[in-house]
């Protein structure tokens, strides 16, 4: 009995949709909780509702900025880097078992993280680690 609870209990994670439409405007706290970095790209962790979104931003040089820090919340402006942009010809490509990972230049690629990070996205507010107007 407790063999079949165990295989049929599922851990409280929640998993960002793969709704390649989802943008989040407005009021949207995101609580930032790990920032580290690949190549010339930031990757930035943040929490919503106990979802965990990955952000990437280029590491840019911005002068006199709102730079942003770890345990703090952010009004963030996200949007998918698996959009309706990006196509093989007419097929619309999405994080799946067979795509999991994006190139974002020449030496640097991210990765969906199956269980936990369904997508990954950019914020449109957001120049290196500098919140922009």
């Amino acid at each position: 009995m407790l063999a079949i609870f165990s295989c049929t209990h599922t851990k409280n994670v929640n998993v960002i949709p793969l709704d390649n439409s989802i943008q989040f405007t407005g009021n949207n706290l995101f609580n930032i909780y790990k920032i580290d970095s690949i190549n010339s790209y930031y990757v930035i962790y943040a929490k919503k509702n106990s979802i965990i979104y990955k952000i990437v931003s280029k590491k840019e040089i911005v002068p006199d900025c709102s730079r942003i820090y770890r345990g703090k919340g952010y009004n963030l402006n996200l949007l998918s880097i698996w959009n309706k942009q990006n196509k093989i010809g007419e097929v619309e490509i999405t994080p799946s078992m067979h795509i999991n990972c994006k190139s974002l230049d020449d030496s640097t690629k991210v990765c969906i993280e199956r269980g936990y990070i369904n997508d990954i996205y950019i914020a449109e507010n957001l120049k290196g680690l500098c919140i922009i107007d």
